[in-house]
């Protein structure tokens, strides 16, 4: 079986947004990006994998505490998996930055494999009060991109 390229996929990023509150992340706009299990896109793709699949991706991955919410082992990635298959989103609050929350779910091809994620990541002070809308908003337009891309199955996909 064929590797999984889950962790070269590019990720397209919007110019960053700058004001007087706000936080500025430095993303070079169509910069190719590591799909780290630490993040949300990420996870979003990783959860739609076969176990096994993601166990391979997974070896030789040292799982570092970046922040106190950060996944830093296996087994709760496994477990952080089976969330977002569940409920079609995957959002941490200050896993990767501290104060900065973050929302994406998968994408799919017309063959049902996942292909990309799409995200948001914002101050957890303003996104926070609007979670429920926002994981909504996300898994929504995911959806809505798949079907664009020729995904026709159930959704959330079950796998």
């Amino acid at each position: 079986m064929a590797k999984s390229t889950v962790f070269d996929l590019a990720a397209l990023t919007a110019a960053p947004h700058t004001g007087p509150r706000s936080i500025l992340r430095l993303l070079q706009v169509f910069a190719r990006l590591s799909a780290h299990p630490e993040g949300q896109t990420g996870r979003a793709m990783l959860a739609y994998l076969p176990d096994a699949e993601v166990k391979s991706l997974l070896e030789g991955v040292r799982f570092e505490r970046i922040t106190p919410a950060t996944v830093s082992s296996r087994r709760a990635l496994m477990a952080g998996l089976k969330e977002v298959r569940d409920r079609g989103v995957s959002t941490v609050d200050s896993g990767t930055v501290a104060g900065v929350v973050s929302v994406a779910a998968p994408i799919f091809g017309a063959d049902g494999h996942v292909i990309a994620a799409l995200s948001i990541g914002g101050p957890s002070a303003r996104i926070g009060r609007h979670l429920s809308a926002v994981e909504s908003a996300v898994r929504d337009s995911a959806e809505e991109v798949s079907r664009v891309l020729g995904y026709g199955d159930e959704w959330p996909p079950m796998r």
